[in-house]
């Protein structure tokens, strides 16, 4: 009779942690070059299964889907290069092809392996603005919202200060970080540091 090798769950559990949070030094190669360069590599999308481990939600369709999975389709059309901070953060990001309203943006902490995949979802009808958008953060570990690492915030930041095609402003009105366990919860634009319209550019302008 066969004797069954039991593992522990905690060990399971350790194993799973660890490969959630893989260094990815590779990342880096791809710095100032367009993100479609970074799609198109092979590796991208083990490493998204890998690191992006939110279970299937109804946040982009109707329908619940996989944010890893998502990830490669927000980050597959109109491109932003791609760019390296202090040779250890990496930032990718682009719109959906065809779409160009639900954009993506990805953080990678290459030493930690720590990953944010921020999906800017357009809202239909609109709640307040013309243009607006909810902006979903899915990470592969727990993060403070009253204290998320520098590099990513300046990163939103940027990204969402872009203007569309027509030159006008897409305004988030609405952000939810979604933790490894599934837990959601609700964050201003003040601790994420997404933009904001002013007299000067109003939202929808």
């Amino acid at each position: 009779m066969r004797k069954l090798l039991l593992i522990p769950a905690a060990l399971l559990l350790t194993t799973a942690c660890t490969r959630a949070q893989t260094p990815a030094p590779w990342l880096l190669a791809f710095d100032g070059k367009s993100t479609n360069a970074l799609v198109q590599d092979h590796r991208l999308p083990a490493f998204l299964r890998t690191h992006i481990t939110t279970r299937k939600l109804p946040y982009w369709t109707d329908q619940p889907t996989a944010p890893a999975t998502d990830a490669i389709s927000f980050l597959h059309g109109p491109p932003d290069d791609v760019h390296a901070i202090n040779h250890r953060y990496v930032t990718a990001s682009a719109c959906v092809a065809h779409d160009a309203v639900d954009c993506g943006l990805l953080w990678v902490d290459t030493q930690t392996g720590t990953t944010v995949f921020a999906a800017s979802v357009f809202r239909v009808p609109p709640p307040i603005a013309t243009n607006s958008a909810h902006l979903w953060l899915f990470t592969n570990i727990k993060l403070d919202p009253k204290a998320l690492p520098p590099t990513l915030t300046s990163a939103i930041g940027t990204w969402s200060a872009h203007t569309n095609g027509d030159g006008s402003h897409t305004l988030i009105t609405d952000i939810t970080l979604v933790q490894p366990n599934g837990a959601q919860l609700r964050l201003s634009r003040e601790e994420v540091h997404t933009w904001q319209p002013t007299a000067t550019s109003p939202a929808g302008k």
